[in-house]
């Protein structure tokens, strides 16, 4: 599943366009050795990105733990 999601997030990353002024937010739930290893990738795999992004963090729970 990790291999699936870094592929995701790359190609996201590589294709995806978007306007000057929209941002992409990403809701990001998982428990919490998963939110700790999405805290990690996402910047990395995200770094060549030419669009503005938001990742919001939740446990499953429904708990809202802010943005990046």
């Amino acid at each position: 599943l990790q291999a699936k999601f870094q592929v995701a997030m790359l190609s996201m990353a590589k294709h995806g366009r978007f306007l000057e002024e929209e941002v992409l937010v990403l809701h990001f739930v998982s428990d919490e050795a998963s939110r700790e290893l999405g805290k990690q990738l996402l910047p990395e795999l995200l770094l060549d990105a030419s669009f503005k992004y938001e990742v919001s963090r939740s446990l499953p729970s429904g708990g809202y733990h802010g943005t990046a």
